[in-house]
């Protein structure tokens, strides 16, 4: 059974953009893209969870590690004065619900993204509406404290930035074969600096009752970022595919391969405004900011000492 919980542990990591360095002793260690170090142990339903945890704690107490996570599989609680033990030495409890219902969120996806094709449709049950909608916060204040210690961080913001999202579909056209396909996507304008960005699923949405933090108003209006998207779509699925070799009399020719939307084919759905929720943190070593609504590091600088 462990091989099978450390290879769920590992597919989840990945999924997220982690790449798992080493396994040994019940101990995955991974490393994100900005080379931050998270830790991940688990207890099975039968082990003796808290010894494993405090054996975990051991280990991991003196890491300056982005995260240290411990799963706790079982059924029983673990001893208050052992959690509040690996709160203080940084190690993040997570109970199974929770893994349970990432893997599920996890393995949809996948199943959402192997059987589609490059004709299939964005999977999307969210419609418009004309009310504020906020997406619900992943990494809660613990979480970021703990992130925060790559920094050594003292100050902490939670912002809500204003995004518009799109969901789209187009006929997408290879100039020299005439062939056709159609293509889908979802795409994100920030409602206050025009960045935009491709998503492949919205997070989880909830309404604003006891959402803490700054609400940010937007800036760009939505017609606005109607046509920005336009633009952006355009040229993101404007590409060069493989050249084709062809030999006339005796000359070789390479044919340059490029497929784009077909004019009049592109067809935006606008689905509203949302509020993403975004940590800012300040440290004595430098500041990160991290989108709380799935725990990606959107930037991480570290000052010259």
């Amino acid at each position: 059974m462990h091989a099978e919980i450390e290879r769920i542990i590992m597919d989840i990591l990945e999924f997220y953009g982690f790449k798992v360095c080493n396994v040994k002793n019940r101990i995955i260690s991974a490393e994100g893209k900005h080379a931050e170090e998270i830790f991940v142990s688990y207890a099975l339903p039968d082990d003796a969870a808290e010894d494993i945890l405090l054996a975990y704690i051991a280990v991991v107490r003196r890491m300056k590690a982005y995260l240290k996570i411990f799963i706790d599989f079982g059924a029983r609680k673990i001893d208050e004065r052992i959690q509040a033990l690996a709160k203080e030495h940084g190690v993040v409890v997570i109970p199974r619900t929770n893994i349970e219902n990432e893997i599920g969120r996890i393995l949809v996806a996948r199943a959402l993204k192997d059987n589609s094709t490059e004709d299939a449709s964005v999977n999307v049950s969210l419609q418009y509406s004309p009310e504020e909608r906020f997406f619900s916060i992943f990494i809660d204040k613990e979480a970021i404290e703990h992130m925060g210690e790559k920094v050594s961080a003292f100050n902490y913001e939670l912002r809500f930035t204003p995004v518009h999202i799109f969901t789209y579909t187009c006929e997408i056209i290879h100039e020299r074969t005439q062939a056709k396909k159609n293509r889908s996507g979802i795409v994100v304008v920030d409602a206050i600096n025009g960045q935009i960005k491709r998503w492949s699923k919205i997070p989880e949405v909830r309404d604003k009752a006891g959402m803490p933090g700054i609400l940010k108003d937007p800036v760009i209006t939505c017609e606005n970022a109607k046509a920005m998207a336009t633009e952006w779509i355009i040229n993101a699925e404007t590409r060069e595919t493989e050249p084709v070799e062809m030999k006339v009399d005796n000359l070789l020719i390479i044919e340059k391969n490029i497929e784009r939307p077909a004019p009049d084919t592109l067809a935006l759905n606008y689905l509203g405004i949302f509020y993403l929720p975004i940590w800012y943190v300040e440290g004595s070593k430098g500041a990160l900011i991290v989108n709380g609504a799935d725990g990606t590091i959107i930037d991480l600088e570290y000052f010259e000492l």
